[in-house]
């Protein structure tokens, strides 16, 4: 194993390929070409990572001097002093995630590796001295499944269609159970009706995407016994939101406007009528909302903030906790959110927008400040 800039162990996919294969002879080859040209700090820097390096592989790092071309692979094992493959130590890799996790969960690692072994049982804490194992859950739960594995598990899983899984998907919520509304859909305190509109309607244009979400009203309670009237709706209740409706068309300017118009008169007869119009502040967006600003109410420009990639992210940890709920009639958008980041993206950024939009409107309604947990890094 030849190497050169990388001088990492743990995360080096080249080194783990050659462990698969079998032993390896790890080797660094110094040219002096660089050596004599670099400076005082870089030569520095150098030979302490090369230290380092050889100190991880128990002295096995063999190090040659001149011009890389040159050097016979060969003959590395047979200058005097050196060890013979079958003396060189295989790596040992340490597997220590910040929470415990099953032994079926673990990595498989290949059999040429020598795997330090986790002494604790599955659950408990790296540190619980340092980092508590409740303030690792909630760390956890804000995170979301991609970021606290990559972060805290040492599991880096790779960026395409990994950030909505299929298991998080879940029907909408139960219906009313008690009272006078027993067996009936929940009432919505808010909707919003969110658009992420592309420049031109030709077929090689992107997708406009419109999905249509509510966030629920807490459950109307029981009569009052005597007088029969109804107590109200209960006090604060968790988020919860759901996603009635998604999808989307190739459409420009005249064709937005005219399935917008369309789309709302709609919903004003199944009486879901949106609170907002969220439309995003570019391509077409503010042309839509100079022409239907005086006849749409509740028309919102949406400022994006951030790549589509960062809205999911910030989305992601409320599916997962099951706090947003899609419908049937939402498909289009959930096969989208699985691919997602590959393939289209217009339906998933206009279900962000729509979401992050009734979350920011609950915790003001609730006059309630989120508790933001701090990362806990450490090296």
């Amino acid at each position: 194993m030849w190497f050169r800039r990388d001088l990492r162990l743990l995360d080096n996919p080249a080194l783990i390929a050659a462990i698969a294969e079998g032993p390896v002879v790890p080797v660094f080859v110094i040219d002096p070409r660089l050596w004599e040209t670099a400076g005082d700090v870089r030569l520095a820097y150098l030979c302490a990572s090369l230290r380092s390096l050889s100190d991880s592989l128990d002295g096995h790092l063999v190090i040659r001097h001149g011009d890389p071309v040159e050097v016979d692979a060969g003959n590395v094992l047979r200058r005097k002093g050196d060890r013979s493959v079958d003396d060189i130590a295989e790596p040992a890799l340490g597997d220590l995630p910040a929470i415990a996790e099953e032994l079926a969960d673990r990595p498989k690692l290949p059999p040429t590796c020598t795997l330090i072994p986790d002494w604790r049982q599955a659950g408990e804490a790296l540190c619980p001295e340092r980092f508590p194992l409740p303030e690792l859950i909630k760390i956890r739960a804000r995170l979301g499944a991609y970021w606290w594995a990559a972060l805290y598990q040492q599991r880096p899983s790779p960026a395409s269609g990994s950030i909505f899984l299929r298991q998080w998907i879940r029907p909408p919520f139960p219906r009313e159970e008690t009272g006078a509304a027993a067996g009936h859909p929940r009432q919505y305190a808010l909707l919003a009706l969110s658009c992420d509109l592309s420049f031109k309607g030709e077929a090689e244009s992107d997708y406009c995407g419109f999905c249509l979400a509510g966030l629920l009203a807490p459950p109307a309670r029981d009569a009052i016994p005597r007088s029969g009237e109804s107590q109200g709706p209960s006090g604060p209740k968790e988020l919860e939101i759901e996603v009635l409706w998604a999808a989307r068309h190739r459409f420009g300017l005249p064709e937005v406007i005219r399935f917008l118009l369309g789309c709302l008169q709609a919903l004003e007869q199944q009486g879901l009528r949106p609170n907002a119009v969220l439309i995003e502040d570019a391509a077409n967006g503010p042309a839509v909302l100079q022409t239907l600003r005086r006849r749409v109410p509740g028309m919102l420009p949406i400022t994006a903030r951030g790549s589509k990639e960062t809205r999911a992210h910030a989305v992601a940890p409320l599916v997962e906790a099951g706090q947003i709920r899609f419908h049937h009639r939402a498909q289009p958008l959930v096969e989208e959110a699985i691919r997602f980041p590959k393939g289209s993206k217009d339906l998933v950024d206009a279900f962000c927008h729509g979401a992050l939009w009734l979350e920011g409107r609950y915790w003001k309604a609730q006059c309630i400040q989120p508790v933001v947990t701090p990362l806990l890094v450490s090296r």
